[in-house]
C-alpha cells in the first residue's frame, strides 16, 4: 500500500501537486477568521484559584482595567507651576479617553480642611500656573504627607506623578476595544509631550499590558518570519547548492504556514502571545524535513540513479524518521497543555 501510493506520487506529479494547492488554498482561507486574544486570563486555567477569586471580587464590587501614566518632569520635582498645569491638562483630557470611569491624579485629587465652621472640599490644585512659591510649598506638603497620595500618585520625593484612569471596557469586542483605548493613551501621550519638553512619559496599566501581547507578537512575526525565510534560503543554497531544492523548500514551508495557521481558524482557535510563535516552529519542522528528503535525494542520484527513482528511493527512507519527528514534536508541544502557566 506504501509504494503503491509512493509510486502514484512520483509517477503524476501534476496531480499531486493540484490537489496539494487546492486543499492548501481551502484552508489558508480560514486564516481570515483568526483573532488575537491579548486577555491574560487566557494564560490561566478556568479553575485556577487566584482567577477564580478575583472574578468573584470583581462581581462584587466591580470590574475594571486602568491606563496609567507615569510622568517624569525633566526637574527633580512635580511641584513647578509649568509641571502641574501640564498635569492638569493631561488629567481633563483622559476623560476622553474611550470607556474610562475616573481619572485620579494630583492635580484633582479631593482636599479636604476646615475653615471655622465650614469644611470645605476641593482639587489640591487649582490655576497652576499663578500659583505662588508659598502655594506651591503648600501643596507639596499636603501631598506628601497624604497617605492616599504618597507612592499611589506621586512618589515619596515627590519626583514623579502618575495619572491612573480606570476604563471598564464592554467586553462586546476585546480585540477592537483594547487597541482604540491604546492608540488614544498614546495620542494622548504624544501631545502631552509635544507641549512639555524634557518631560518623560511611560505608559503602564492593564490595559496596555494586554495590548503589548499583540503588538508584541505581531512585531516579532513581521520580522522573524521573513528573517528566518531568508536564513533558510543561504542555509540552503550554500549547502545543497541548488536553485530547484530552494525554492521547492521555501514554497512548502509557506503553504505549510498558510495551511496550519488557515486550518487554525476554521476550527475556531484564537492566536496569542504564545500561539503566535507557531509559524516559526512549524518552519522549523518543514526546513528539517525537506531538507531529510532532499539530501537523501541527492545522495541516490550522486551515485547512479535518474532523478525520480532518486525521490522515490528518498520518499521511502525519510517516510518513518519524518512521521516520527514531527509526531514527537506535537506530542511534546501538547503535553504543555497539562501545565499551568502561572
Amino acid at each position: 500500500m506504501k509504494d503503491k501510493f509512493f509510486n502514484f506520487v512520483v509517477r503524476h506529479p501534476v496531480w499531486v501537486i493540484l490537489a496539494f494547492l487546492v486543499f492548501a488554498f481551502a484552508a489558508a482561507a480560514g486564516a481570515q477568521k483568526l483573532v488575537f486574544k491579548s486577555d491574560y486570563r487566557i494564560f490561566f486555567d478556568d479553575e485556577n484559584p487566584q482567577l477564580v477569586a478575583y472574578e468573584s471580587m470583581q462581581k462584587i464590587y466591580n470590574k475594571s482595567d486602568n491606563v496609567t501614566f507615569i510622568v517624569v518632569p525633566k526637574g527633580d520635582t512635580v511641584f513647578t507651576p509649568e509641571h502641574l498645569e501640564g498635569l492638569s491638562r493631561l488629567t481633563k483630557a483622559s476623560w476622553q479617553i474611550p470607556y474610562s470611569t475616573r481619572v485620579n491624579s494630583l492635580t484633582n485629587f479631593q482636599h479636604t480642611y476646615a475653615e471655622e465652621d465650614d469644611m470645605i472640599v476641593s482639587n489640591l490644585v487649582n490655576n497652576a500656573k499663578s500659583l505662588s512659591a508659598l502655594e506651591l510649598e503648600s501643596i507639596k506638603n499636603i501631598a506628601l504627607s497624604e497617605p492616599q497620595l504618597v507612592n499611589k500618585i506621586v512618589s515619596n520625593s515627590g519626583h514623579v506623578s502618575v495619572v491612573d484612569v480606570s476604563i471598564k471596557l464592554p467586553g462586546l469586542d476585546p480585540t477592537a476595544e483594547i487597541p482604540e483605548v491604546a492608540a488614544h493613551v498614546r495620542q494622548l501621550r504624544d501631545g502631552f509631550l509635544a507641549t512639555n519638553p524634557g518631560t518623560q512619559v511611560y505608559l503602564s496599566g492593564m490595559v496596555m499590558l494586554n495590548n503589548a501581547f499583540a503588538e508584541s507578537s505581531m512585531e516579532d512575526s513581521a520580522t522573524l518570519i521573513p528573517l528566518m525565510f531568508l536564513t533558510v534560503i543561504v542555509i540552503i543554497g550554500v549547502l545543497l547548492r541548488t536553485i530547484s531544492g530552494t525554492i521547492a523548500t521555501v514554497v512548502i514551508i509557506f503553504m505549510s504556514i498558510v495551511t496550519a495557521m488557515g486550518l487554525a481558524g476554521w476550527m475556531g482557535f484564537f492566536l496569542s502571545g504564545a500561539s503566535a510563535s507557531a509559524p516559526t516552529i512549524i518552519l522549523t519542522l518543514a526546513v528539517a524535513d525537506c531538507i531529510h528528503i532532499l539530501a537523501s535525494m541527492f545522495y541516490e542520484m550522486r551515485h547512479g540513479a535518474d532523478k525520480r527513482s532518486a525521490i522515490l528511493t528518498s520518499l521511502k527512507v525519510n517516510l518513518q524518521p519524518i512521521f516520527l519527528t514531527s509526531i514527537t514534536t506535537a506530542i511534546g508541544f501538547l503535553s504543555m497543555n497539562f501545565s499551568e502557566i502561572p
